[in-house]
């Protein structure tokens, strides 16, 4: 299992490769909670970036995922699309009762997803390679 990259403060830095490991957590987030969102405002010759991304990503290497984000935000900003991925969690259920003391989160521990499914919904799983979200309680 890869260890998880997310971080604060001095510690979202990388030292071993510079790799802001918060930002790239989001970033991955971003691009695997809506693929195929993304890949509908691209324009035809960079659909496939989309699907070469989600490989890369489930591969584990950060440096290597660090590179095919940048490409695939390159191609957005050709297709017109300007954005700035933020961290923004799922929180389906917020606004009901769950259960007091879990989350969902990246079966790969590559991205910030978090989800807090309501009561009798099933596990949640990951939208870009359909793995369930561990579970983590709190």
């Amino acid at each position: 299992m890869m260890p998880p990259i997310g971080g604060t403060g001095e510690d979202a830095v990388n030292p071993a490769n510079g790799l802001d490991v918060v930002k790239l957590a989001d970033d991955v987030s971003w691009v695997c909670g809506d693929p195929d969102g993304v890949r509908d405002v691209l324009d035809d010759p960079d659909k496939p970036l989309v699907t070469h991304a989600l490989t890369v990503i489930e591969g584990g290497e950060l440096a290597a995922i660090r590179a095919v984000l940048d490409d695939l935000f390159a191609a957005l900003r050709r297709a017109g699309i300007s954005f700035q991925p933020v961290r923004s969690h799922s929180v389906s259920g917020a606004t009901r009762p769950r259960p007091a003391g879990s989350v969902f989160l990246c079966p790969q521990r590559l991205c910030s997803t978090a989800q807090f499914p309501g009561p009798g919904e099933g596990v949640p799983v990951c939208a870009a390679t359909g793995a369930a979200l561990r579970e983590k309680r709190f």
